[in-house]
């Protein structure tokens, strides 16, 4: 007894430093833009991104829910043996995550006008120009952009999470790297916030890929018959975790409506610092469910109860310890 628990609290211990690590990457390459563009556009940079803010969280609640709801069928196939349709399940639910979020972002593309106005940015407002400019832009990155997560599931789920990591962490570093450059250096404004998020996007998933190519997993890039019932599957399976993203969504939403009318475009650009601070802290929380989310369904797969119930354990007290200590160090710097 002992030792399974041991057994599985170093085996959660495996998947929850990687996974820390690419969580970190995501918030770290998020803040690292919020103060190249506080340094050069100043408020209304800050501003035109933290009312945009609402929009990913749309992508999120997708993608997410495809990621994750799709891996715990991967690692449940796995788990019992079923490799080739372990193989055809990745596929599919990479093709229709990549479906589903080309039709949200060409929907976005179409509309930009409306939902930049929903979102409270006026045609007569000084920054129009550019909140447009930018939310086209990342409308029409969207589908490069929302990719990562499936990826990094499947990658992390596949048994290499230190594939997973690096690819994070290298996306992370292209991120900040090509945000200097072009922010700061280029003077490319909030576009190019956009454009370096992009960069590090393709540089993330080129590492990523390279998983599928070696083939030393079970995952390989192969032709399968697409099923629409088992994508509907995953995504069920899978929003449960992702309905956070809708909480998310209406908070910035409503709270950038209330500060625009109250405070004006300062009150949403200190509410965008604000959330991407309190990021670096949820990423130890977003850590603890990624890692827990394959062990969890390998040992369900397995019949494996008594493990499952350790691996919960492992999970909670990682995930309050961790996310207490991350408070307690923000809290003192």
């Amino acid at each position: 007894m002992k030792q399974e628990k041991w057994f599985v609290r170093r085996l959660f211990l495996k998947f929850f430093v990687p996974a820390l690590l690419s969580s970190l990457g995501l918030a770290v390459g998020a803040l690292a833009d919020c103060i190249y563009i506080g340094n050069r556009l100043g408020e209304d940079g800050l501003y035109v991104i933290g009312i945009m803010s609402p929009v990913y969280m749309i992508f999120m609640t997708f993608t997410i829910a495809m990621a994750v709801g799709g891996t715990i069928r991967f690692n449940n196939l796995l788990g019992s043996g079923n490799y080739d349709e372990g193989r055809k399940n990745c596929m599919n639910i990479l093709t229709f995550n990549f479906i589903g979020v080309s039709i949200l972002s060409i929907v976005g593309f179409l509309f930009t006008k409306q939902f930049i106005g929903l979102l409270g940015v006026s045609s007569d407002s000084a920054v129009y120009d550019m909140a447009l400019s930018y939310a086209k832009i990342m409308f029409a990155f969207c589908p490069i952009l929302f990719m990562q997560a499936p990826l990094d599931y499947y990658v992390h789920s596949d048994g290499n999470p230190n594939l997973a990591s690096l690819a994070m962490v290298v996306g992370c570093i292209v991120d900040c790297g090509t945000g200097y450059l072009l922010i700061v250096v280029g003077h490319a404004g909030v576009n190019g916030s956009i454009f370096s998020t992009v960069f590090g996007a393709l540089a993330m998933e080129a590492i990523c890929i390279t998983h599928f190519l070696k083939k030393k997993g079970t995952v390989r890039i192969e032709k399968v018959k697409l099923s629409l019932r088992d994508a509907c599957g995953a995504f069920r399976l899978g929003f449960a975790t992702s309905a956070q993203y809708i909480y998310k969504f209406v908070i910035l939403f409503v709270f950038n409506r209330f500060l625009l009318e109250i405070y004006g475009a300062s009150g949403v650009a200190i509410y965008d610092v604000v959330v991407n601070v309190v990021a670096l802290v949820s990423a130890f929380i977003e850590a603890t469910i990624l890692a827990f989310t394959p062990l969890c369904a390998t040992f369900t797969g397995e019949g494996n109860g008594r493990s499952v119930r350790a691996c919960l354990g492992t999970s909670i007290l990682s995930g309050v310890v961790a996310t207490a200590l991350a408070t307690l160090v923000l809290g003192i710097f």
